[in-house]
């Protein structure tokens, strides 16, 4: 028969043993789930970036479609020098749409 320090240092080695056991899986999972939230926080971060990309183009499409931005020339909004060889780039609408104000 096993003597009462030969069974202590066999359930030491048993509690030891699930212990050891309990903490890898812990581990593990940590390590899991650290890597699944990496993966998606770049999938939402690159979903976000897709959606934003499709808004601005389908504004720039219809802002083209629909003639271009039109706003009154004021001194913090200054006519686009790139335009200058454009005739009629800076024209007077109608005074019922713009005050009768040069809009660009």
């Amino acid at each position: 028969m096993e003597n009462d320090s030969t069974k202590s240092v066999t359930l030491k080695r048993y509690v030891i043993s699930v212990l050891l056991i309990w903490t890898v899986l812990i581990a593990a999972s940590l390590v899991w789930n650290i890597v699944q939230n990496k993966s998606n926080t770049r999938e939402i971060a690159y979903n976000l970036i897709q959606l934003t990309l499709k808004k601005d183009i389908l504004y720039r499409h219809w802002n083209a479609d629909h003639g271009g931005v039109y706003t009154s020339v004021t001194k913090d909004t200054p006519p686009n020098p790139y335009l200058a060889h454009i005739p009629c780039a800076y024209c007077l609408l109608p005074v019922s749409l713009s005050g009768g104000e040069a809009v660009r």
